[in-house]
């Protein structure tokens, strides 16, 4: 499915990897909230699992990224699609920063 799938961060503008990232996902979440609902219950649920499994990831710095990317765009996003996957998604980050 098309709307599943992130196009590459480096081709959109900004002066940082992170800047690009946060063009890229305004951007992909403007599309999804005009996504069929299969896309985006595939979605959160990707989320989800992620979110669960993120914690495993070796790289220094990653599980910071990806809460806090998962707070700016994903929870805003499952708060108008489902709130089943946005009650789910808080909690599994909530596990994770009892974590630390």
């Amino acid at each position: 499915m098309e709307p599943l799938t992130k196009p590459d961060y480096r081709q959109y503008p900004g002066h940082s990897k992170e800047d690009k990232k946060y063009a890229l996902n305004r951007d992909y979440f403007e599309k999804l909230e005009r996504a069929p609902e299969a896309a985006q219950t595939i979605k959160l649920a990707d989320r989800l699992n992620n979110v669960s499994c993120i914690h495993l990831s070796p790289k220094a710095g990653k599980m910071d990224f990806y809460i806090a990317e998962t707070e700016m765009f994903y929870l805003p996003f499952a708060g108008k699609v489902s709130q089943y996957y946005c009650v789910r998604i808080r909690e599994q980050i909530e596990k994770l920063r009892a974590r630390d």
